[in-house]
This record gives C-alpha cells, structure tokens and sequence, in this order.
C-alpha cells in the first residue's frame, strides 16, 4: 500500500468489539490500529461496491420507467 498521510481519529468501539479486536491483536501479533485500518478498509471497499450496485439498479429502473412514460421527453424538456 502506498504511503499516504495518517489522520488521528477517534471511534467509540462497542466492549464486545473491542474485546475481540484484542483478542486478534494477540493471537496475530498485530497492532490494533492495523487490524482497525484494515477491517474499516474492507468495509468501505465492500459498502461502496453495493451502494454502485444498488444505485445501477436504480438508473436501470428509472429509465426503463422514462421508456414507458409517453410525457417523460416533455418534463425533462421542461426543466
């Protein structure tokens, strides 16, 4: 991974959480910031991949629904 400017920030972790997140920090001799980074970084990879796919879904909706609709040439003409 490329270096990239590190900002400090501040989450409040759920106990149960953060016990297991020891726990692996133990186990796999990794820090806990690593282990945060790394979890937080597969989140977001994986949250925006079904937010694309999600929103797809809906501009496949949408102009489907522009292909029926006799009046939608004339709305968005009109805005």
């Amino acid at each position: 991974m490329a270096n990239t400017v590190k900002k400090a920030t501040t989450f409040r972790i759920e106990e149960t959480t953060m016990s297991g997140l020891e726990k692996l920090s133990a186990i796999l001799n990794k820090p806990l910031n690593k282990l945060a980074n790394e979890a937080v970084r597969e989140y977001v990879a994986r949250r925006i991949s079904e937010v694309e796919i999600d929103l797809a879904s809906t501009l496949e909706d949408l102009r489907a629904y522009r292909k029926t609709d006799p009046n939608s040439n004339v709305l968005w003409l009109s805005l």
